[in-house]
């Protein structure tokens, strides 16, 4: 029995090791990647004017606004895990 819940743990702690990588180098670089979208989107505004800059800067603002959509979605994700696992200050009176 003791080798069974060995392997399981091993494996519960390679899933963390990947989430933890996977959280590094994916979300974490979320923000960065929003600031160099802004710092794109800014410079194309101050170019000319032409259709392929009017073109770019369409394609930086969806780009902006999915970015943003992500990051949205990543703080909603973690409030909400973070209420499950420690609760709100109403549920210790209980």
């Amino acid at each position: 029995m003791n080798t069974g819940t060995g392997r399981v743990a091993d494996a519960v702690r390679d899933v963390a090791g990947d989430l933890w990588d996977w959280n590094r180098n994916i979300l974490g670089d979320l923000e960065k990647r929003i600031k160099k979208v802004k710092k794109d989107l800014e410079a194309c505004r101050r170019g000319g004017l032409d259709g392929a800059s009017v073109h770019r800067e369409h394609m930086l603002q969806c780009k902006l606004e999915k970015l943003e959509d992500q990051c949205d979605l990543y703080w909603r994700q973690r409030a909400k895990t973070h209420w499950l696992q420690y609760g709100d200050r109403n549920t210790r009176f209980f």
